[in-house]
């Protein structure tokens, strides 16, 4: 569970930086419009290293989602070879489960 609060933790604090650079673009296009000064290339700094830095929460993330995809898969597809019986039986459930739903789907359209 833990990992799980830690990748909403970075997916939270990604999405406050990329609102931070939508804020600090703004800001951007109104100093350029208005002068070319030291406050347009002062905030034009600061926006490159916000991008920089949510670039990096940005695969931080996708590296650790990967990881956990992968670390899922395996986990699954090492329990079907431990317990091919049990497996079967869930399949076997959930389609007969699946059936009788599109059965009673059908039935009630005629």
């Amino acid at each position: 569970m833990s990992k799980i609060k830690n990748l909403e933790n970075i997916k939270d604090n990604s999405m406050d930086d990329i609102k931070s650079i939508y804020a600090d673009l703004e800001n951007l296009m109104e100093s350029v419009k208005d002068d070319a000064s030291d406050n347009a290339k002062d905030l034009k700094s600061k926006l490159k290293d916000k991008l920089s830095n949510a670039k990096k929460k940005i695969d931080d993330f996708e590296s650790s989602s990967k990881d956990k995809a992968i670390c899922a898969y395996e986990q699954s597809r090492d329990y079907v070879k431990e317990n091919p019986a049990t497996t079967t039986g869930i399949v076997a459930a959930v389609g007969v489960l699946v059936g009788l739903l599109a059965y009673k789907s059908c039935c009630k359209n005629k």
